[in-house]
């Protein structure tokens, strides 16, 4: 019987990943906020026919800036593997199998993201330095990322070959900057959008 060819498939490196990232947490921002200030005014609308209830109206402000993440993320990663900020840059998330993850990877990636956030985002960083590219969250949930011309399945055989090769340094000295400053060392929480960011802080801080 005659070999498989190889397919060889270029995993992104930590470079255009960001470059995703910062779209995704503009958007994210953007549309929380927007969302968050509707279900705001909505709320105060309501409350002319009902007892003042600050408390209640800031957690279902929250509360709708959190389910819009979820569902944004995961959604977009079960669906077609492709958030609008790995759309625009021409990358996908896939799993071994070569297709978009399974609704349960896609939650496992996202609390992966929770993961790395909480340690100063270390687990992003790992991207760096991991031969496949992979972050916690990517590890985690059995994910790639790769082009979005890149296709292969299960039965064909696989070669990873990662993206950018030596600028690991770049990126360390970036991470170094962040953490070392008080905003910075935080940075993470807030690319999951404004309110996943307070009610992030606001665990952390046990307030």
């Amino acid at each position: 019987m005659a070999n498989k060819d190889v397919k060889t498939v270029t995993v992104m490196g930590f470079g255009r990943r960001l470059a995703a990232n910062l779209i995704d947490m503009m958007f994210v921002w953007v549309f929380g906020l927007l969302l968050g200030t509707a279900v705001g005014v909505a709320g105060l609308l309501v409350g002319m026919f009902t007892p003042d209830r600050p408390m209640a109206l800031n957690l279902l402000i929250v509360a709708s800036g959190l389910i819009f993440s979820v569902v944004y993320y995961i959604g977009s990663w079960a669906k077609t593997g492709q958030t609008i900020g790995k759309m625009t840059i021409g990358v996908k998330v896939v799993g071994a199998d070569g297709n978009p993850p399974s609704w349960g990877a896609a939650i496992l990636r996202y609390i992966g993201y929770m993961v790395n956030i909480i340690v100063f985002s270390i687990g992003f960083l790992w991207i760096v330095f991991d031969g496949k590219r992979q972050g916690w969250h990517d590890k985690l949930a059995g994910t790639y990322v790769v082009y979005v011309e890149d296709r292969f399945d299960s039965v064909d055989d696989v070669e990873l070959a990662p993206a950018e090769g030596e600028r690991r340094w770049v990126w360390v000295l970036l991470w170094l900057l962040l953490a070392i400053s008080v905003p910075g060392s935080l940075v993470g929480v807030w690319s999951m959008g404004p309110y996943v960011g307070q009610a992030l802080t606001t665990l952390l801080s046990g307030q």
